[in-house]
């Protein structure tokens, strides 16, 4: 629009006509430039003033206040995730330091007989039992008395292991659905013994199967005791049969319920524990 320009701002008016008849019409003119001049100093003072109140007062708080309300909610969700960062590191370090125990374990339970002199039993050379009475059944006594006297090598017909637990068998041997072993349906909390005499060789928390133990006996022979809820024997311990090592649980990803999963193994290779247990 040519019309549009600076003059014809200056000759801008108003014209106002009341709606009495009496009345004439009135004319006001606008000066625009003296409005526009008004607002500037307007802005510039108001601004100068906003800047000296938010630089020298308490005022300024109040302008952030909620911007800093979120600032400490996300400082705090950033220091929680660190922590988490933090824990989640170091547990997996454990595991893999479990996991390294573990097939170590395993390495030398491939051994064909107990050794208590290797160099890797160097602290159990020392080891006393306590002296006990004829504790237990009879069969642990007769059983003792012939491996002292008549050692010799078994064949797996004449190797038997006490039961671990008392309970129900809940699901029986299939390798062929990767179950080595068979589960025995028990409350947490039951007492867990060993199935013969031997070594710890395991004794921790794993991520598969909760607390587990494994013991080390002669002839090759290991068995596994997992799920438990805690172990109460620890690594490079000796035990006698019958003696109770742990306390069922439902520990560990794999667990179905409460019970225990109970392993006989020979040479890494498993058996069917239902085989060589008795009650």
């Amino acid at each position: 629009m040519s019309w549009f320009n600076i003059k014809n701002l200056k000759k801008t008016s108003i014209y106002v006509t009341p709606n009495f008849p009496t009345l004439q019409t009135k004319r006001y003119k606008i000066k625009f430039f003296s409005i526009v001049s008004w607002l500037a100093i307007y802005t510039v003072v108001l601004t100068f003033l906003i800047s000296i109140l938010l630089s020298f007062t308490p005022a300024k708080g109040l302008l952030f206040l909620v911007e800093n309300e979120k600032l400490k909610e996300y400082s705090g969700k950033i220091e929680q995730l660190e922590n988490q960062v933090v824990m989640l590191t170091e547990e997996l370090d454990q595991m893999a330091v479990i996991n390294k125990r573990l097939k170590f374990a395993i390495i030398l339970a491939s051994t064909d007989s107990l050794d208590s002199t290797a160099a890797i039993y160097d602290s159990l050379r020392s080891y006393e039992p306590a002296k006990r009475g004829f504790e237990g059944s009879l069969y642990n006594v007769f059983r003792d008395f012939i491996s002292k006297y008549f050692k010799e090598e078994k064949n797996d017909s004449e190797v038997v292991f006490l039961k671990p637990v008392t309970g129900i068998i809940g699901k029986e041997f299939q390798p062929e659905k990767g179950h080595n072993g068979i589960d025995y349906a028990v409350k947490e909390g039951t007492p867990v013994v060993a199935s013969g005499s031997g070594i710890v060789l395991f004794a921790d928390y794993t991520f598969k199967y909760g607390y587990t133990i494994i013991l080390q006996h002669e002839n090759g022979y290991t068995t596994h005791y997992k799920h438990c809820s805690s172990l109460l024997k620890t690594e490079r311990d000796v035990v006698k049969s019958g003696e109770v090592i742990a306390l069922s649980g439902n520990t560990g990803k794999r667990t179905t319920g409460p019970h225990l999963h109970f392993e006989i193994w020979k040479n890494n290779k498993p058996i069917n524990p239902s085989l060589l247990v008795i009650n």
